[in-house]
């Protein structure tokens, strides 16, 4: 799976704030330190509404990486 790698001032801009009419951006950390938002959040944020919160900019070009996800073996 991939998702979209987010620096920490990209990050901060994103929380918050929604990326349509219900639903927030939601970056969260992967196991490498890395903070992402999943492409679902990526695809789904039309130019209109990134123009909207001023990342029309830098947004479209968000870099894909491979998620690498917290594994938490102490699950109960």
């Amino acid at each position: 799976m991939t998702v979209r790698l987010l620096t920490i001032g990209q990050k901060d801009t994103l929380i918050n704030q929604k990326w349509n009419n219900d639903t927030y951006f939601n970056p969260i950390q992967d196991a490498s330190g890395n903070w992402i938002i999943s492409n679902e959040e990526f695809y789904g944020c039309t130019l209109l509404k990134a123009i909207e919160l001023r990342i029309e900019l830098w947004f479209p070009n968000l870099p894909e990486i491979l998620y690498n996800p917290i594994i938490n073996e102490n699950i109960i």
